[in-house]
């Protein structure tokens, strides 16, 4: 610590989560937050994050000496996706470092490694056969099968015969996964989830702090329109969601609201393609295919009354508290591990399988259901955690040096 002060380094892509949770961080008292991205190109503009704090670096041994920098306290991964996994070459022991697992980092296979947690399963019928009719081994995933093969002697040519610096790492992911020293995921089943999968994973819980707030409930009793998933994913399921949508039946002037504006795998990422095969009513269907403001998003909640989302593993949970704040009624998938971790918090929500009917569509929560899911969100909010917050930092990052100079 610097001052009294700690130092931390924010490490990020160019997301669209990223600024609330910064916000909380900016929060905390004596503490300086680096807010760093690394683009090669000096003209890189940065496609969805919008953030004044952002500072763009591009030059790579500017941007890697801070991962090693003696007066960087605390690394926070917001994610942690193979391409990361290089920056461990750089951190030296003395740092505390936390990841913020967002969910495709741990349920997604990462370069040439499996999946850290390896679900059952992550597609409907539907989806799962599309993907395999449209499954194409393109050339890009062949070199990257090969990489792992010639990687170093690569890598050692490139950076002594031509002087150049690349991205590949040095270490192993359990490497990696043993050097993370606390973790976050919104779901408490995925810490367990990650001790039972991987033998070299030993990081602590890291706390989710939580500014105080007021929010207020706002009653709806007219049903508005139905908003569908939250991006173009496959694993968000739009074609299963789809054939359960295919008999229901609501009122012309409402609209079926489908954000499809990013997306890691689904559907080459070109929302025309989903839009091609969608069985909806296209008069009632709005497809947001441009990023939107959380303000924008917000007017969208305003405007709906009930919320599907497809996915069956963490996904989307943001988009669906938020739901909860605002009174919608939600549907799941009931074999979801989303589904059944909300179930068993107590939050009153309604199944795809079984719920979902034109009857359910044209009733909203009632005012006592709407009510608990809102108390049962809100409640985390009624008091700020912000100073234990760092209080923990502060104990975590004085016990990492002390042990590096033990170990010294």
């Amino acid at each position: 610590m610097k001052d009294n002060k700690i130092i931390i380094l924010h490490t990020f892509q160019d997301g669209l989560i990223f600024s609330a949770v910064a916000d909380s961080y900016d929060a905390l008292p004596d503490v300086e937050n680096l807010y760093l991205f690394y683009a090669p190109d000096r003209d890189h503009k940065m496609q969805n994050l919008k953030d004044a704090r952002v500072k763009i670096i591009n030059n790579f041994k500017e941007y890697t000496s801070y991962f090693s920098n003696p007066e960087i306290d605390v690394i926070l991964f917001y994610s942690l996706p193979y391409h990361y996994y290089y920056l461990f070459d750089y951190i030296d022991d003395r740092k505390f470092v936390i990841w913020w697992a967002w969910g495709y980092d741990i349920y997604y296979k990462q370069g040439k490694f499996p999946p850290l947690i390896p679900l059952d399963e992550m597609y409907m019928p539907l989806t799962k056969q599309y993907m395999l009719n449209h499954q194409k081994t393109s050339l890009s995933d062949k070199i990257h099968y090969a990489i792992p093969k010639i990687k170093y002697p690569l890598k050692w040519i490139i950076r002594n015969v031509f002087g150049v610096a690349i991205n590949l790492p040095q270490k192993s992911q359990k490497e990696i996964i043993a050097r993370i020293d606390a973790f976050y995921a919104p779901l408490d089943i995925e810490y367990d989830l990650m001790k039972d999968s991987q033998p070299t994973f030993r990081a602590i819980r890291n706390p989710r702090m939580h500014r105080k707030k007021d929010y207020e409930l706002v009653l709806k009793t007219v049903p508005g329109n139905v908003l569908i998933n939250h991006s173009l994913t496959y694993t968000d399921n739009h074609l299963d969601v789809f054939e359960y949508l295919r008999d229901v039946k609501i009122d012309m002037e409402r609209k079926y609201i489908l954000p499809v504006s990013y997306g890691l795998d689904g559907f080459n990422e070109n929302p025309e393609n989903l839009i091609n095969v969608s069985c909806l009513n296209e008069s009632q269907t709005i497809w947001l295919t441009k990023v939107l403001s959380l303000e924008e998003y917000n007017k969208v909640m305003d405007s709906s009354t009930h919320a599907i989302y497809g996915t069956l593993r963490q996904q989307a949970l943001g988009n669906i508290l938020r739901c909860f704040l605002k009174g919608i009624k939600v549907f799941m998938f009931e074999k979801s591990i989303l589904y059944k971790d909300l179930k068993k918090k107590g939050y009153k929500i309604f199944t795809i399988e079984k719920d979902l009917t034109s009857e359910s569509l044209s009733t909203c929560l009632s005012e006592s259901e709407a009510m608990h899911n809102f108390d049962l969100y809100a409640k985390r909010f009624s008091q700020s955690t912000i100073l234990q917050y760092r209080d923990y930092l502060e104990e975590q990052v004085t016990s990492k040096k002390k042990s590096n100079v033990i170990h010294n």
